[in-house]
């Protein structure tokens, strides 16, 4: 058992988005190649993506996106992010998601501390 302590704790994106439930493996993939790839090749301060699935609402999908620091994370480029954001909405088609929610725009900013993984118990 081992609990890891982040010497330096890395900042925590976390993104709601509501999707039809019927596509969602189809957003899911478009996901890792537009966002988590095309991220992590253009922005290197990317150090782990998380998605999640709400059990009580369909289509509920949180990403959790841990940044090195929150710098590196706000370094990102507006007009590569409009671009990506273009990309992606033409391939998937606006009508069957939408974005939610940025929890740091309502103020809640989080960093990763420290995690316990279970494994091998």
């Amino acid at each position: 058992m081992e609990t890891i302590r982040y010497e330096k704790p890395l900042a925590v994106e976390h993104l709601v988005f509501q999707v039809n439930p019927d596509r969602l493996d189809e957003w899911l993939a478009l996901d890792h190649e537009y966002w988590t790839l095309g991220e992590a090749r253009a922005w290197p301060a990317l150090r782990r993506k998380e998605v999640w699935l709400n059990a009580n609402v369909p289509g509920e999908v949180h990403c959790i996106i841990y940044w090195d620091d929150y710098d590196a994370w706000m370094a990102i480029d507006p007009d590569w992010l409009a671009e990506n954001e273009r990309q992606f909405a033409a391939h998937f088609g606006p009508d069957d998601f939408r974005f939610v929610r940025a929890d740091h725009e309502e103020g809640n900013l989080c960093y990763k501390i420290s995690e316990f993984n279970n494994a091998g118990l």
